[in-house]
């Protein structure tokens, strides 16, 4: 099989073979090509798509005198590529396809069409597949590769969840987290309020809990120059940023996107070298706060309490910018190729050696770290600092070199990169479903089960509550989404607050839907008898509601932020005339004092009509709120 990792940042060509004898395959990397520089989507012509793709695709072929090593067909046993009509192709885009796929459908229509024609008029090959994967299906992926890699599975693939290890993954959009839940997680009151994805190996189903955020490191990176960026205007593009927080020596520019009125521009940056860790990690923080959602009561920034604890309870690798900050950037042995560390990993000795490197100029950073890309290398500090921030502050992880973690209660994670066969990567896991799928199907099926219906037949009561229960606290997180939004909004004249106000109502729209299908969920189930043991339950509404749309709501709340504004004018005034009033009192000024008693009076009644709107603005707000909740 050949799979094309179509991420963030560029392009890369695997090949997997393995031998059908009847036992289970073993899957092997047979080939790995050069990687593409910059997403698949950044070509916007046919031509400009075709030349890109060359590069993947000719080095594959290319007879192996040319390069010194094994192309493709050789890879795979065979003498020439005649063999390779019969090798099933597979182009996967990831986060940032799944963003381009979203704001752009109709050119990533065009795109798909392109390279599928691009595969099928290649001499090589028969046909090819593009397909955009979800953060889920990129996580399921990785957690095969990692138990794949770590003898988590047996001859049969039969295993228990204590026998396999979760897996983290930051890529350069997105990051990502998938575990096996024991069977007594799947309760009412622990990790039934989300979806499990059951895989197939072979004879055996695995159930997972998957997650995926828009956490990846080029995006937060993105973010944090807009924050460097500030109130300045495209007019003061040619005047260079400072950072403190950056190398100093260091200099950089930054593409802008168009943003509303706001033309596409290009910013440069410096670095002056005056480092201060705590600025840097509220710096940092910042960026994961407006990427984040708001974080839940209890538990961490981006998970629940009942996640937090089921994360407790298992070892965590981590790969991608997990293993390349920590292994491939630092952590690395002092020989001439740089190669990762093989001793135990500790977090505390990461840090501090990311924080000796602090102190140095980019000509010595450089120097220090001796990796093959400036930008990686000039990235390094902030890279290091925002996998703390999502492991720490996002997934809940703690490490010893906080005081407040008691060793009891870490989280156990140790960043993985694979083995001396083969690499870490979901293209891996990929291709070990693949090779496992049933016979007589096509390609990969992953099986997306409400744990609603894993839990339901046990738990009825229980269930029923916690759903309601659950409602209300996505009722709450929508709440919160909207405020968030109508003040973005407001604002839309500040740098990004356009794109923060429509990704925070997205994020209400799924809390909206959520909370409306656990209502429903929980109505059916009060009324409905339980499905089949095993059984997937799907209830559809008899007449599904009409609920207003986010839009309408966030113009309900700016009506409710203006009437309260207007309360606060007045309230401010009435202040104000109570304070000359005082004055004119000391100074003996009756006549004037009495004159602003009136005023106050009249004042008064004023601003209890004002009161009284802004009140009523806002009970139309909640009865919205409620509305589009499904309460």
């Amino acid at each position: 099989i050949v799979i094309l990792d179509a991420g963030s940042s560029g392009t890369r060509f695997y090949a997997y073979q393995w031998i059908k004898d009847g036992s289970p395959p073993k899957v092997t990397l047979a080939y790995e090509g050069p990687k593409a520089k910059n997403p698949l989507q950044s070509n916007t012509t046919e031509a400009d798509l075709k030349a890109y793709l060359d590069k993947i695709f000719e080095p594959a072929v290319k007879p192996s005198g040319d390069t010194g090593k094994k192309n493709l067909y050789e890879s795979f046993g065979e003498n020439d590529k005649s063999p390779l009509k019969y090798v099933p192709i597979f182009v996967l885009g990831t986060a940032g396809m799944r963003v381009y796929e979203r704001d752009h459908p109709t050119e990533h229509a065009q795109l798909k069409k392109w390279v599928e024609k691009y595969i099928k008029d290649r001499d090589e090959y028969e046909a090819g597949t593009y397909e955009t994967i979800t953060g889920e299906s990129e996580a399921a992926y990785g957690w095969v590769a990692a138990n794949f890699l770590l003898g988590a599975f047996s001859s049969e693939y039969e295993t228990t969840a204590r026998d396999t290890v979760g897996y983290l993954e930051m890529g350069g959009q997105s990051a990502q987290i998938a575990f096996r839940p024991f069977e007594n997680e799947l309760t009412p009151d622990m990790l039934h309020d989300g979806d499990i994805t059951t895989i197939q190996l072979g004879s055996r189903s695995f159930d997972l809990v998957l997650k995926t955020w828009d956490l990846g490191s080029n995006q937060a990176w993105r973010e944090y120059q807009s924050d460097l960026i500030g109130p300045a205007t495209e007019n003061q593009a040619d005047v260079p940023i400072y950072d403190p927080d950056s190398p100093q020596l260091r200099k950089w520019a930054y593409l802008e996107p168009a943003e509303g009125n706001r033309p596409q521009t290009v910013w440069k940056f410096e670095g002056s070298g005056d480092f201060n860790s705590q600025r840097f990690r509220e710096k940092v923080l910042k960026v994961l706060d407006r990427l984040s959602q708001p974080a839940p009561a209890r538990g961490s920034r981006l998970l629940n309490e009942n996640i937090v604890a089921a994360l407790k309870a298992r070892r965590f690798v981590g790969g991608a910018n997990f293993w390349y900050s920590t292994r491939g950037v630092f952590g690395r042995n002092v020989d001439l190729k740089g190669t990762p560390k093989t001793t135990i990993f500790n977090f505390e000795e990461y840090l501090a050696e990311v924080k000796s490197t602090t102190e140095l100029a980019w000509p010595y950073l450089q120097l220090r770290l001796r990796h093959g890309s400036q930008e990686v290398m000039g990235n390094a500090w902030f890279v290091a600092e925002w996998v703390r921030c999502v492991l720490v502050d996002g997934l809940g992880f703690k490490f010893a070199d906080q005081p407040s973690a008691q060793r009891e209660d870490d989280l156990s994670f140790r960043p993985f990169g694979g083995t001396e066969k083969a690499e870490l990567t979901w293209t891996l896991g990929r291709a070990v479903l693949y090779a496992n799928r049933p016979d007589g199907q096509e390609d990969v099926h992953l099986v997306v089960t409400p744990g609603l219906a894993v839990v339901a037949t046990k738990h009825r009561e229980k269930l029923v509550d916690a759903m309601i229960a659950k409602a209300v606290r996505q009722e709450e997180l929508l709440w919160d989404y909207i405020s968030m939004a109508a003040s973005f909004e407001s604002r839309s004249d500040i740098r990004g607050n356009s794109e923060r106000a429509q990704r925070i109502i997205r994020l209400a729209e799924a809390a909206a839907e959520t909370s409306r299908e656990l209502r429903q969920a929980a109505a059916e189930q009060s009324k409905v008898p339980a499905p089949v043991q095993g059984g997937a339950t799907s209830v559809e509404p008899e007449n599904k509601a009409q609920h207003p749309p986010i839009e309408k709501v966030m113009q309900q709340a700016m009506m409710a932020v203006d009437a309260l504004t207007r309360e606060e004018t007045e309230r401010e005034e009435q202040g104000y005339l109570e304070a000359d009033i005082a004055k004119a009192e000391a100074q003996g000024d009756v006549a004037g004092a009495a004159k602003l008693r009136e005023d106050v009076e009249k004042l008064a009644g004023k601003f209890e009509r004002s009161r009284k709107v802004s009140e009523q603005e806002i009970e139309k707000l909640l009865k919205e709120v409620k509305k589009i909740a499904g309460a």
